[in-house]
């Protein structure tokens, strides 16, 4: 038996390949007399028909059933491969490559919609009407009832904020002007206020004002007043003027003010319970960057933790580190260190065994709860800010909510 020989034209392979059109739909609009919607290819504006785009649409009644991730990944897949054969139709783009992406199609998914199947961007959800909206992108809250959130009344008719996935918002209200982002966002009896934004969030019996949230996990909560929280899991905590990262809190309503910023891989332990305060110890202008440096106890090694700028370690990792910086004095490391280990012993000496296993608790939440936001992250849920009843299928947010009550207990 002979080996097959296969020969190759080297032009062909020196042909470079042929351009890819970009399609842009920002400034597209539907002609109703010829159905058809005009967008723009490259340089070139393109007239395509909408009449299969919109039995696409029409075939998943997402108004009758609850959506799976699944579901709509597979409507968005089919969109732009559908908009990407209209055009290759026409004749200035026959055997040409045309790139539709998820945004376009997401505009051109709105414009259709809104066109063939209006209803399908209003529906009813736990005592509110949601109006999608092609300006924001976004749904728009409607009360329908009169209601009442944390002790403040809701007005039938009131117009409230934007929302990516109201399917996930239950008795709460989020004020316009507010923002509450992110497929995987849950939003249960909360009050969201003040031009407030809530990102990728767990919110439950937890009031929002003035402030943002960003990937967290709050059980009976205040953030108030200008304040800023990242990553942190809080059960009964109240903020003022807080700017927070990386903690875990049980307990505590810090000094107005406060700032501390820890390890998202070992966060920092903050409480105040059975009248022993508990909160990491912070110092200003600290570093080559005269920044905060803030030293705490870490929630998973229980060890000290000092994070200043891109460092996150304990007191040993920290003194390796400033004796490799050439840039500084063998004096001023010493009086670095020295500083640094007075900080490190002030939290070292305060008692906090007793905090362990609630801690544990929260770590287990702050885990997966963190885990979930990052999946999402590597796979967002497409296009879940457009089509309503998108269920994600994860128990996450229940399982949240049992830890919780369970630490809370009869401490409540």
């Amino acid at each position: 038996m002979t080996d097959k020989i296969y020969s190759v034209d080297l032009k062909t392979l020196q042909e470079p390949l042929s351009p890819v059109y970009v399609l842009t739909a920002f400034n597209a609009k539907i002609n109703q007399e010829t159905n058809t919607l005009k967008v723009t290819v490259g340089d070139t504006e393109v007239e395509i028909s909408t009449e299969s785009i919109s039995e696409l649409i029409a075939v998943h009644e997402p108004k009758e059933s609850i959506l799976l991730p699944a579901d709509v990944e597979d409507v968005l897949l089919k969109l732009r491969g559908e908009i990407a054969r209209l055009v290759g139709e026409k004749t200035e783009f026959t055997g040409k490559r045309v790139a539709v992406s998820e945004c376009e199609a997401f505009r051109i998914l709105a414009l259709v919609i809104q066109h063939y199947h209006p209803e399908l961007l209003e529906y009813n959800h736990d005592k509110c009407t949601y109006k999608y909206s092609i300006e924001t992108g976004a749904w728009i809250m409607h009360a329908t009832v009169d209601f009442t959130v944390l002790d403040k009344e809701i007005k039938a008719g009131t117009i409230g904020g934007r929302v990516d996935n109201p399917y996930r918002v239950r008795n709460s209200w989020i004020e316009e002007g507010c923002k509450v982002e992110g497929a995987y966002t849950v939003i249960e009896n909360s009050y969201v206020g003040n031009k407030s934004r809530v990102s990728n969030s767990y919110l439950k019996d937890t009031e929002v004002k003035d402030s943002l949230v960003f990937d967290s996990c709050l059980y009976k909560t205040s953030i108030l007043g200008n304040s800023c929280v990242d990553r942190i899991t809080a059960a009964v905590l109240t903020t003022s003027n807080a700017s927070l990262y990386s903690l875990l809190a049980w307990h505590y309503t810090p000094i107005c003010g406060f700032k501390a910023v820890g390890d998202k891989e070992n966060p920092l332990v903050l409480s105040h319970y059975r009248d022993i305060r508990y909160l990491p110890v912070v110092a200003i202008g600290v570093g080559t960057e005269d920044e905060l440096m803030t030293v705490g106890r870490g929630a998973r090694d229980w060890d000290i933790s000092i994070n200043r700028g891109c460092f996150h370690g304990n007191l040993a990792a920290f003194k390796a580190r400033i004796d490799e910086d050439i840039d500084r004095s063998a004096l001023e490391s010493e009086k670095y260190y020295a500083m640094v280990e007075y900080l490190a012993l002030k939290v070292a000496e305060k008692r906090s065994d007793y905090l362990k296993p609630a801690m544990q608790e929260l770590l287990k939440v702050y885990d997966a709860w963190l885990a979930l936001v990052n999946y999402k992250l590597d796979n967002p849920v497409y296009p879940v800010c457009l089509l309503p009843y998108i269920n994600l299928g994860n128990k996450v947010d229940k399982n949240v909510s049992e830890i919780f009550k369970d630490l809370i207990g009869v401490e409540e």
